[in-house]
């Protein structure tokens, strides 16, 4: 091994050790430990085996960005300050304009929103589904319970009521997010929401038809296996095609529109009440996330671009053109898409230090048991490295604390507990549940 390949090997190392082990979970730039001279043949390189079809010059003027990016940033603001000091990368108008724009204004990029749509409306589906269960717990006797009445409910049909309602959460924490984990890798973040609407539509149609308790509870399942397919795989296509700068706030959209969800079904569920009967009521609150989960399907399907970083990382669908393709149509101009795409390929290189065991082309497309190992080295992770089990700890305190405050049981079950504290009709105890939603 040549001196200097040796010497960025150590460094490169080094930086993976730094990344284990920092306490603040601050992320370094992939370029820092990189020479000019070593950036350039890296990135001639990845131009001649990746990206043959972009001119070299191109791919390593994004690259030096890349590496210098905050200093780029600032000349960006600065008027005539890269041409009086002769730096290796002029920018153009446009770009410093873009460079700009990307971190002063909430999602600048021409594509996301497209991105951003997506993932609200998987959100909004979230919420609709939970108030649409809600609403539903108010018609227990159109499948199978012997009475709306609070005073003669007995104590194996309110047994009945919260299996069928808690237990699409359950396979939904214990199966439909672990499972989307072997999904993404297989059919991509966009496959793995398509999955997981298709999933909820198809439920959603079975709940119509539901005559009993254990009916509804199994296509709940079905349905709790989407919801958890879904959570998982929405928040990372926004965190992983979204610019850094704007990560957490494309993540946090997530619950703003789960809460705009509980709302907007509340108030459907008040319309739908004034149908001619229960069945007919009872049917259309259960059948109501059908619309929703096939925009949504749509939207994955055909609408919204796929992950970027889904391209680079090794598996199946391993295809860096297909990534440059994305980030073009997701980004404002020519350099940002070259820059993050390079920028990524080097992320993914250091987090696949230490799997020694791969040769060229098993990297790309590993088999079903080293797949495998690769998910459950990934969950070992969480446990042993400071900035990964911080984060579990500071989330599993916060997730835990939401749950145990006791929001989340008016959020599902607020018409059944209106019900049991008056005489007042149904649609009174609707509109209590819509009040609490708003």
């Amino acid at each position: 091994m040549p001196a200097m390949q040796r010497r960025f090997q150590d460094r490169l190392a080094a930086q993976v050790q730094t990344r284990k082990t920092n306490d603040g979970a601050v992320i370094e730039n992939p370029l820092a430990y990189m020479t000019d001279q070593e950036l350039e043949e890296d990135v001639k390189e990845f131009a001649e085996r990746k990206l043959p079809m972009v001119p070299y010059e191109q791919i390593l003027r994004a690259a030096r960005v890349a590496k210098d990016i905050r200093m780029y940033d600032e000349i960006a603001r600065r008027p005539g300050f890269d041409t009086r000091n002769r730096l290796p990368v002029i920018l153009t108008d446009e770009e410093k304009t873009a460079l700009r724009r990307e971190r002063d204004v909430t999602f600048s990029e021409r594509g996301m929103w497209t991105v951003i749509a997506t993932v609200s409306l998987a959100a909004l589906l979230q919420g609709f589904v939970q108030s649409s269960w809600n609403g539903a717990a108010l018609y227990d006797n159109e499948w199978g319970l012997t009475t709306t009445e609070a005073d003669n409910r007995s104590e194996s049909d309110d047994w009945r009521l919260g299996a069928a309602s808690a237990s699409p959460w359950f396979v939904a924490a214990l199966v439909g997010c672990p499972l989307s984990l072997p999904i993404n890798y297989w059919f991509g973040r966009r496959g793995g929401i398509s999955i997981a609407a298709a999933l909820i539509f198809c439920s959603s149609i079975g709940a119509v038809f539901a005559r009993t308790w254990i009916d509804l509870m199994c296509v709940r399942i079905i349905n709790g296996l989407g919801m958890g397919i879904k959570a998982v795989s929405t928040p990372i296509l926004a965190s992983e095609t979204a610019v850094g700068f704007w990560r957490g706030s494309a993540i946090l959209a997530w619950q703003l529109w789960v809460a705009f969800g509980i709302m907007t079904s509340f108030g459907f569920n008040m319309i739908f009440t004034t149908a001619s009967s229960p069945r007919i009521v009872f049917g259309l609150i259960n059948g109501a996330p059908m619309v929703p989960s096939l925009a949504l399907f749509i939207m994955a399907v055909w609408v919204c671009p796929e992950s970027p970083r889904y391209h680079l990382m090794r598996g199946p669908n391993y295809n860096v053109e297909k990534a440059y393709r994305i980030l073009q149509r997701v980004r404002n101009t020519e350099l940002q898409a070259l820059r993050d795409l390079y920028v990524v390929h080097k992320a993914l290189d250091l987090e696949n230090v230490g799997f020694g065991d791969l040769d060229d082309n098993a990297a790309l497309s590993p088999g079903f048991f080293w797949v495998i190992r690769d998910f459950f080295t990934q969950y070992k992770q969480l446990f042993q490295q400071r900035r990964l089990y911080n984060a579990v700890i500071s989330t599993g305190t916060v997730n835990l604390a939401q749950q145990l405050c006791g929001v989340n049981v008016c959020a599902f079950y607020s018409g059944t507990l209106f019900s049991r504290v008056g005489k007042q009709s149904i649609l009174i105890e609707m509109a209590y549940s819509l009040g609490f939603g708003q």
